[in-house]
């Protein structure tokens, strides 16, 4: 069976970081930490040994190797700090632009909404103004109706009379 599209893209990758640890004119350059789809196809990818031997120690080593993967997956997902500081032992800052940002976003959203609701209450005058129109033309129809409709009642009775 040939390699999966997922295979042969993690030998790429894997490939160009050999060439780049191979490279020795770089001196302080540092590979990234894998992403968590790169680990997720590193823990797909684990062979899991052929199945007819029944070697303890590859199984358990294989088990290890998933549920750190996974641990780290689950770890990633759910943002533990605890992980990320262990990992990197470094202390993260947090932002002060951050929340100048966030103010900054608030009020746009707020005009947003204030000329948003303008809008709507600029339409709501326009179809109460519309149906207001619409309802004076409809009972002045209505009155023509019903004074041609008396006019020719009393043409036919006139007729009627006539005879």
């Amino acid at each position: 069976m040939g390699m999966s599209r997922l295979e042969v893209n993690l030998r790429r990758l894997l490939s160009q970081c050999e060439n780049l640890a191979k490279e020795g004119h770089q001196k302080d350059w540092r590979l990234d930490k894998p992403t968590a789809a790169e680990k997720v196809v590193a823990a797909q990818l684990l062979s899991h040994g052929p199945t007819s031997t029944s070697d303890t120690i590859t199984k358990e080593i294989h088990q290890k190797t998933t549920s750190k993967y996974t641990k780290e997956l689950r770890d990633q997902l759910f943002q533990n700090d605890k992980v990320e500081a262990s990992e990197d032992n470094l202390r993260h800052r947090k932002e002060k632009g951050s929340g100048e940002d966030l103010d900054v976003l608030l009020k746009y959203h707020h005009s947003m909404r204030e000329k948003i609701a303008d809008n709507m209450l600029l339409m709501v005058r326009n179809l109460k103004e519309q149906s207001q129109l619409a309802s004076t033309i409809i009972k002045k129809d209505v009155e023509v109706i019903v004074l041609s409709s008396t006019a020719e009642d009393k043409e036919i009775e006139v007729r009627i009379s006539v005879r």
